[in-house]
């Protein structure tokens, strides 16, 4: 090889592919190592399920700390060990959700733990079984999937639905609303980790400390989305519906409750740990609150169109001092854990009694507590 030959300069086009294949490599190197690092690292309880491709928590957990309690069964439910197969006369209520329905993961703080106590304590026969099938990050399409892969085994009587921060949270209304063209290419960033990650860092972290956001007076921003239809969110609730009913097995909507209202502070904000969805959207109390006015709208219709039992929590915790009732924007304190379940509790009882007697009906549940009964064939 001649002098000549050996200093020949690398053509633009070679520079550009070395190029790419470097940035190529750096980003699947980086997406690889956030998959693994959540998915196996980030917590000790939390593990990835291979086999149906989502996460779980991992059987037999245990952590206790003086910040952290977690108590996982062999089973991967929070909380105490239960039979596989339904013991004679019990009730079994399983409640699925995620983060909110996990809530730490000390079963007995947790709203599942608190509906188990206050039905059997008002229960002569002590017939009620509520297992919590919360896991943190579950978004509506794994709560989905869990429903229809794990948990119908273990003969539910009665399901609870409290799922829909991290369709809220993480998926850009944008996003979802493009085109079938565009779909694709939004369904590939919204799964990627690597993206996760920095609409993260840039949302939750970062802007915070450079841009507040806004408070009263975004008049536009009452109303951003009082035409937005999360249409992933809703096909996946509607799934639940039909799976439920296609196993004759009773189901109760809950709303989503939230810390954020109108007219307040910055120290407001502050002192309830209020956080903001990972995308530029709907940074504002009036925007926020529009967005969580569809969703909850959403969980309201799919009820109504499939004949279901909900309860009202957003209203029920508007008439409450909701700073004590919340660690941060969606998290339940102890007290929200409770008043979830003792709202919870009478229209469970009434749904048991359909139960027992092999017939079934659902009930709306209004924020005075009013109930009017809406018969359902099933």
């Amino acid at each position: 090889m001649t002098n000549q030959t050996r200093n020949r300069p690398v053509s633009g086009i070679k520079t550009a592919m070395y190029s790419l294949i470097i940035v190529v490599l750096f980003f699947g190197v980086s997406e690889l190592a956030l998959r693994l690092y959540d998915r196996y690292f980030r917590f000790s309880y939390l593990t990835y399920d291979a086999q149906h491709g989502r996460t779980a928590l991992v059987p037999n957990a245990r952590v206790h700390t003086p910040r952290e309690k977690v108590s996982i069964s062999s089973k991967g439910f929070v909380g105490p060990e239960f039979n596989e197969k339904k013991p004679p006369g019990v009730i079994r209520i399983i409640a699925v959700g995620d983060s909110c329905t996990f809530a730490g993961g000390w079963y007995e703080t947790t709203y599942s733990g608190v509906l188990s106590a206050l039905l059997n304590a008002r229960s002569s026969t002590g017939r009620f079984e509520v297992l919590n099938a919360g896991v943190p990050g579950y978004n509506s399409e794994f709560a989905l999937a869990r429903l229809k892969d794990e948990l119908l085994q273990y003969q539910p009587d009665l399901v609870t639905i409290y799922v829909g921060w991290n369709d809220l949270m993480k998926i850009n209304p944008a996003n979802s609303s493009a085109t079938d063209k565009h779909k694709p290419l939004w369904n590939l960033l919204n799964q990627s980790y690597l993206m996760k990650a920095y609409s993260k860092l840039i949302f939750f972290h970062l802007r915070p400390l450079v841009i507040k956001p806004k408070l009263d007076g975004d008049i536009e921003g009452s109303h951003a989305f009082d035409t937005f239809v999360p249409s992933t969110f809703q096909a996946n609730l509607e799934a639940m519906a039909a799976t439920l009913k296609e196993h004759h097995v009773q189901a109760l909507f809950v709303t989503l409750p939230v810390v954020v209202r109108l007219r307040m502070t910055q120290d407001d904000l502050d002192r309830n740990h209020v956080f903001f969805p990972y995308y530029a959207g709907a940074y504002s109390l009036e925007k926020f609150l529009s967005l969580h006015r569809s969703y909850n709208t959403v969980i309201k219709r799919v009820a109504a169109r499939n004949q279901i039992a909900f309860v009202d929590l957003d209203a029920i915790f508007n008439q409450r001092n909701k700073d004590e009732l919340f660690y941060d924007t969606i998290h339940l304190s102890d007290a929200g854990n409770r008043l979830v379940a003792e709202s919870l509790v009478e229209p469970i009882e009434r749904m048991s009694d359909n139960i027992s007697k092999n017939t079934s009906s659902t009930e709306y549940i209004s924020l005075a507590g009013d109930m009017s009964p809406l018969q359902m064939q099933r």
